[in-house]
């Protein structure tokens, strides 16, 4: 009876740290968002990075520290906010999604661009969460309407451990299999159905976010039938259950960047949202 209560006890301690990780997590996206407001967008990005953070710039990849440190302040506001989160249950990497917007100087400006957005976070030896990747698509809609709504999943749960090498050989077998002509659509999409994740969504321009048991068809009829991908970069928790596969894509010779994040669902990795901003 006492070890059935002890261990009680140590899941109800495991999931309240997890829910107050994952709550900090949300937080500190609202955090640098607000900072962007009330100092500048480059203050904003230059205090959240990661010394190891990286952005994206005309489908280059640029460390983040000295590609904010060399701009320009610009008194447009870049406003956010989050409304779809996911941690590892490590506590040590998640991510969140969400709508921004982009105005000149003052509240009542119009709008001049909006969007998604994906940050990936990295909770660091200091003790703080730092950005590692900051990514986007345009004209894309919020998920929810009230700013307050977060969809918040669960940590991925799988009894055996990712690791780098088999995340990279699964980014590596997914974009074989999904670069098809479009003849082969049927097998694009049932690759995408048989490999994503039970929430995933696929982050497009101008279109909503897509979960693909709901819309896939639609997107896998919108993608080039030829993609060339250049995996440039990666990441994992140390729990091996959340991981990120970023790089360059090349379509129809106009260059850019993708991202992929991946979760470990009964034992194998599934894709849990996919940006690509073509």
């Amino acid at each position: 009876m006492k070890h059935f209560v002890l261990c009680l006890c140590l899941i109800s301690s495991s999931l309240s740290q997890f829910l107050n990780a994952q709550d900090i997590l949300i937080r500190t996206e609202r955090d640098f968002a607000q900072y962007a407001v009330t100092h500048s967008t480059k203050e904003a990005f230059l205090a959240f990075c990661d010394s190891n953070g990286i952005v994206f710039n005309n489908g280059n990849i640029e460390q983040g520290i000295p590609y904010w440190t060399k701009k320009e302040r610009n008194t447009a506001v870049l406003r956010w906010r989050p409304d779809y989160s996911q941690i590892s249950a490590s506590g040590d990497l998640g991510f969140n999604s969400g709508p921004w917007t982009y105005q000149a100087a003052g509240g009542n400006s119009p709008i001049l661009a909006r969007g998604r957005f994906i940050t990936i976070w990295r909770f660091s030896p200091t003790g703080q969460w730092k950005f590692m990747l900051d990514i986007g698509v345009n004209n894309a809609d919020p998920l929810f309407k009230d700013s307050s709504d977060v969809m918040v999943l669960p940590p991925p749960r799988s009894f055996r451990k990712g690791n780098i090498r088999n995340l990279l050989k699964t980014e590596q077998d997914f974009i074989q299999n999904t670069n098809q002509p479009v003849s082969k659509q049927k097998e694009r999409a049932a690759w995408y159905h048989d490999n994503a994740a039970s929430y995933c969504l696929l982050n497009r321009n101008n279109r909503a976010p897509s979960n693909p048991i709901f819309s896939l068809t639609a997107v896998i009829e919108e993608m080039p039938a030829t993609i060339n991908y250049m995996i440039n970069g990666s990441g994992i928790s140390s729990a091996g259950d959340l991981g990120y596969v970023y790089g360059t894509t090349l379509i129809d010779g106009k260059k850019d960047n993708y991202l992929r994040i991946w979760v470990r669902e009964k034992n194998r990795w599934r894709l849990a949202l996919e940006v690509l901003p073509f």
